[in-house]
């Protein structure tokens, strides 16, 4: 064999050997690149889950936290009543030789005079067809308004228009009840002899001594308790607030956590030439 043709062979040899290393190098190269990108997709998607949690926690903390100060509202009118009864029981200690527990025995009678009277009209309004559409609307409007409060976005100063809406569907029935019952001849009577007595009542309470009633001990326990349960319900709408607060920070986590998962795909998906994938998927 010639010098030429050996030294054509070996160049033949090495340009091939050149070409299958390059040929590896790439095909290296692709799969530690696939395997970066499916990090990165893996990376994403366990960001996603997390956050997903994150923020399903926090709506069950709200919506826990939003039924609970359903519930302290409530607690907070019952002591309050409990309040002006310590009170009228007060007045009745401390008013007996000027006539105030037989003032407050007619204020009473009066106030229940009215609310039979009260009842029956109601009972009648509740038979009509408007009071019924006024009443399943109003349903309606409490649970879009409970939805908008529970909203880590919703912004009540912004969204007023529609609030006041909803409040005003959900205050309809009593609307209807209450337009009745001024319109009732027998309520209305009711109503003049409680504010007569009312008015009684008022005259003897001015006869006590200037603020002996607040000083008496059941009439300042009642207030007391009255003060503690507004604290409380004050410190949980705070509380609620930032809760609401930390949710919506959640919320945005999660959308960018989102777009960082659609992006990762995307890249994944984008070389049709790297192994296991196809083009056009």
């Amino acid at each position: 064999m010639s010098r030429q043709v050996l030294v054509h062979l070996f160049a033949c040899i090495a340009f091939l050997w050149a070409g299958t290393n390059l040929f590896g190098q790439n095909a290296n190269k692709a799969k530690q690149d696939e395997k970066k990108e499916n990090e990165r997709v893996d990376k994403a998607e366990r960001a996603v889950n997390e956050t997903r949690k994150d923020f399903a926690a926090v709506q069950k903390e709200l919506r826990s936290q939003s039924v609970q100060l359903e519930k302290m509202t409530h607690s907070l009118g019952e002591f309050r009543k409990r309040a002006r009864q310590a009170r009228e029981d007060a007045e009745d200690r401390l008013g007996a030789k000027i006539g105030i527990p037989a003032a407050l025995a007619k204020v009473r009678a009066a106030g229940a005079t009215l609310e039979q009277s009260a009842a029956k009209v109601r009972k009648e309004v509740h038979a009509t067809n408007e009071w019924s559409l006024a009443k399943a609307a109003a349903d309606q409007a409490k649970e879009a308004r409970a939805a908008m409060l529970e909203d880590v976005n919703h912004a009540e100063d912004e969204n007023k228009g529609q609030h006041d809406a909803l409040l005003k569907l959900i205050l309809k029935p009593l609307e209807l009840e209450n337009e009745a019952i001024a319109k009732d001849p027998s309520a209305v009577e009711a109503y003049k002899q409680l504010s007569q007595q009312q008015t009684e009542l008022n005259k003897l309470r001015k006869l006590l001594p200037s603020g002996q009633v607040d000083r008496d001990r059941e009439v300042v326990q009642a207030l007391h308790a009255v003060e503690k349960k507004e604290k409380e319900l004050s410190e949980s709408e705070s509380q609620l607030r930032r809760s609401k607060g930390e949710a919506s920070k959640i919320q945005k986590r999660l959308v960018e956590a989102q777009l960082s998962l659609q992006r990762a795909k995307a890249a994944d998906a984008e070389d049709p030439n790297r192994p296991g994938k196809a083009k056009g998927k």
